[in-house]
């Protein structure tokens, strides 16, 4: 089988541009999501390269009203000591990603939340009338990042949850939204994104019914079940003990940019006609 790379993994994108060097892609309808509007490099760069990088990626920041810097290095390849330290003076944050694949055959389940809740406990998909509450289960979370990126996620939902391939399995308990994750159909996967349980219903064996629901369709399609891990969250070592392997890791660095650019985004924004014929 062809190994699986962050490639194989889901961003619901509208815009996307490939040069001999990287590609972007990027979605318009939330530009404060970093991690959705990106140049994706095929190298790792110098600290010089990537001060020429960023001056590319204002293109893209103009085009989309972006407010962010992001950049991803090749799968499993590090920073050089020279540009981890310069990303540092300016501001740069660095995550890391692990990309997790799962064999269904190879997941380790648990009837702890059926147990605990019986009958109690549904599972279902998202369909119209839930719609609503899936939204405003994914604002708790999202508020508690930022107010603005809060709002222009209010976009998002509504778009992934018509695109053909996605949808969303939720878990309820007395009818109360207590759980979700979004499923994304690929070819050869089946890939869990955006996995919450509510705090109160954490550690009972809610989130891996969830799982059980995905992995049994993948094992009927015979395909794999993918997701994407941070690298220093708690649910990593949870899906190592639930089966899945970990075949790869990505780092991801961005940073704010800066105000005056951003005000000139702004400027650009509100009329690009007059801001090109301004600044020829």
């Amino acid at each position: 089988m062809k190994p699986f790379t962050f490639e194989d993994s889901f961003v619901l994108a509208d815009t996307y541009d490939e040069t001999e060097l990287y590609y972007f892609i990027g979605n318009s309808k939330v530009p404060s999501m970093y991690n959705n509007n990106k140049i994706v490099l095929d190298f790792v760069p110098s600290a010089e390269e990537l001060d020429i990088l960023e001056e590319n990626f204002l293109d893209y920041a103009y085009d989309l009203n972006l407010s962010y810097y992001s950049f991803v290095m090749p799968m499993n390849q590090s920073l050089s000591p020279e540009l981890f330290a310069s990303i540092g003076e300016v501001g740069y944050q660095l995550a890391m990603t692990k990309l997790m694949v799962l064999d269904p055959k190879d997941f380790k389940g648990s009837t702890k939340a059926k147990d605990t809740y019986g009958d109690r406990l549904v599972i279902k998909e998202i369909d119209e009338s839930d719609a609503q509450a899936y939204i405003d289960f994914n604002q708790i979370h999202d508020q508690a990042i930022d107010a603005e990126f809060a709002q222009q996620k209010q976009n998002y939902y509504p778009w992934f949850l018509n695109e053909h391939n996605t949808h969303a399995l939720a878990a309820f308990v007395d009818g109360k939204l207590v759980g979700l994750t979004d499923i994304i159909r690929h070819a050869r996967s089946y890939e869990i994104d955006n996995f919450q349980v509510l705090e109160a219903y954490q550690r009972q064996g809610i989130g891996t019914l969830l799982q059980a629901w995905v992995v049994e369709k993948a094992l009927a399609a015979g395909k794999m079940v993918i997701l994407v891990a941070d690298a220093d969250d708690s649910p990593y070592e949870m899906y190592r003990n639930q089966g899945y392997q970990d075949v790869g890791m990505e780092i991801e660095i961005s940073r704010k940019i800066e105000e005056p650019i951003i005000a000139d985004i702004q400027v650009y924004q509100a009329d690009p006609v007059a801001y090109m014929l301004e600044n020829e």
